[in-house]
């Protein structure tokens, strides 16, 4: 089995308070070598309606990269923080030239995140790289609905994109 995809509630600590209920959340745990945790991570972006803000080491992932011109083309806010060693990716560029916006984030050694998050409602993280060998790895993606979680990476996107250069 490649893909598990599970519904339960999460009660967060810091996000709820003794009497409400948590809030629901679905999480869908996904395993390479497959195409199964880029396909997740193709179907998440596809869904995205107002803003998708990524994250990552490595890309070279082709269809990754259509998924975000497409997401953009369709009035979607897409922006990355990058790895400085994606300054020369031929997938950066062609990003780049459709209008996506594109940070290099140089302030650490590697900068080895490895995130999308769609409408500050879902995110996609784990140990897959948004590359074409990460589909022969053994690799890990977890695809998390539920808004505080995602706005947690939003906030550590947004961090990591102030100090980052274009």
């Amino acid at each position: 089995m490649r893909s598990i995809l599970l519904a339960f509630t999460v009660a967060l600590v810091a996000c709820t308070s003794p009497t409400s209920a948590p809030p629901a959340a679905s999480i869908e745990i996904h395993f390479s070598p497959s195409s199964a945790c880029r396909d997740a991570i193709v179907q998440l972006i596809d869904s995205a309606r107002s803003t998708i803000r990524v994250q990552a080491y490595s890309f070279t992932s082709r269809p990754i990269t259509r998924a975000l011109v497409e997401a953009h083309r369709r009035g979607v806010t897409v922006e990355m923080v990058l790895d400085r060693s994606d300054r020369r990716s031929n997938r950066v560029k062609e990003l780049q030239a459709a209008g996506v916006r594109v940070w290099f984030d140089a302030s650490h050694p590697i900068a080895h995140d490895k995130v999308v998050i769609v409408d500050d409602r879902a995110v996609s993280t784990g140990s897959f790289n948004l590359t074409a060998q990460a589909e022969r790895n053994a690799e890990n993606c977890l695809v998390i609905r539920q808004e505080p979680v995602a706005r947690q990476y939003t906030a550590h996107w947004t961090e990591h994109r102030a100090h980052a250069e274009p």
